[in-house]
């Protein structure tokens, strides 16, 4: 991935009219606005067509993610436990960070964290479970991540990766013909990352970057699928995409129900946040140091299926195609109750949805490797892709 690792995408600018002093914005203003803001995806984005059965072949192994579960949707846990169920020894469900909001599991009783993290426990009805951390569990800095990670494994079946507040590379194998690959983005995030303890010598990025060579090369002919909170791009809010509802509803974002007008004053944050650059946003000069980063060192890669990137971070459903080194980039952030962002797409989205749900990748014992998207309440997959070994085909 080269510098400009965006690829010609350029996030969508707006914009903003400007009322004169003292006076509302004119319907004209408002009009304009309306039309410059994009529109968040409420009903499914398909780019290609879902199939409308898969061949007939015994499922070898299966990764459901959710992500960003820290306040937990009830329907996407049922779900969940729906999924994990069915091939129970076959499944691995993995919690791709944002476990406990919004400030991570603090020292004390903390009995709202703990039951937050007791019901996503819970819904892993497989015999393999793995939770990774997000930005909001570092909130309780590197002892609420070693305190989350003790809880969690309080479970048998639960691991906790990478371990200690480290950054990984983790190997995750469980599972018959895949490697899960856990790296902790938002160690690479902090302002002073702490890698006491983490033996990663003198060059951290060096060194992390050596282990990820050495896992690559243990991955035989297994599929990889790299699990981490911060994905690569991602065509919502953390991406610098905002639709209509964040200039003109704000507070619908924060409370669901709050339909009042602040149009010009709405625009305010959109456009402070993509001034500031805030690190957290997948167009500013840390997030994308860190996903350069990972880019060079995952680009030795020369397995013989699609190398995976499965985050969350943006609370929607993405499916995104070929970003170089990954073959595909799937954002499953929309485990949390009342958590949904604006979601858009460009021409490598696949599948964009603004809905609570999960994703499941499937291996069938023939080889061949599925993409199911789930959302929370209906009984169907809403969208099955065939994971191709060169998606640009």
């Amino acid at each position: 991935m080269d510098g400009n690792w965006r690829d010609g995408h350029e996030r969508m600018h707006v914009e903003t009219p400007i009322a004169r002093p003292g006076l509302f914005p004119s319907l004209l203003q408002l009009a304009l606005m309306l039309v410059v803001c994009s529109c968040s995806h409420v009903k499914p984005y398909l780019q290609t067509d879902t199939p409308s059965s898969i061949p007939d072949a015994a499922l070898r192994a299966r990764v459901i993610l959710v992500g960003d579960a820290g306040r937990p949707h009830a329907g996407v846990l049922e779900g969940v436990g729906e999924w994990s169920t069915k091939f129970a020894d076959k499944t691995a469900v993995v919690f791709l960070g944002d476990n406990v909001y919004e400030h991570g599991l603090p020292a004390g009783p903390a009995k709202t964290e703990k039951a937050a993290l007791d019901r996503q426990i819970a819904s892993v009805s497989s015999l393999h479970g793995l939770f990774i951390p997000g930005n909001h569990d570092w909130r309780a800095g590197r002892k609420g991540i070693s305190r989350q990670m003790t809880y969690v494994e309080r479970s048998s079946k639960i691991r906790f990766l990478p371990r200690d507040g480290c950054p990984g590379p983790s190997s995750y194998t469980p599972l018959d013909g895949i490697l899960i690959i856990a790296v902790d983005t938002q160690w690479f995030l902090q302002e002073s990352a702490d890698a006491a303890g983490c033996d990663l010598g003198e060059d951290p990025i060096l060194e992390f970057s050596a282990r990820v060579q050495r896992l690559l090369r243990s991955a035989e002919d297994r599929l990889v699928v790299v699990v981490a909170h911060h994905p690569p791009w991602t065509y919502g809010p953390h991406g610098g995409f905002y639709d209509w509802r964040d200039h003109l509803f704000p507070l619908t974002r924060l409370v669901s129900w709050a339909w009042i007008p602040l149009p010009a004053i709405g625009s305010l944050y959109p456009i402070a946040r993509t001034l500031r650059k805030h690190s957290q946003d997948a167009f500013s000069p840390p997030y994308r140091k860190v996903q350069r980063q990972l880019a060079d060192a995952f680009a030795v890669f020369d397995g013989r299926g699609p190398l995976i990137f499965a985050g969350g971070h943006d609370h929607s459903l993405q499916v995104i195609e070929n970003r170089k080194p990954w073959g595909y980039v799937l954002v499953s952030g929309s485990g949390s109750t009342g958590k949904l962002t604006t979601v858009t797409h460009g021409h490598d989205t696949v599948f964009a949805f603004l809905a609570h749900g999960f994703m499941s990748i499937d291996l069938m014992d023939n080889g061949s490797a599925y993409l199911h998207v789930i959302v929370a309440g209906q009984p169907d997959t809403v969208f099955i892709h065939t994971l191709r070994a060169d998606p640009a085909r």
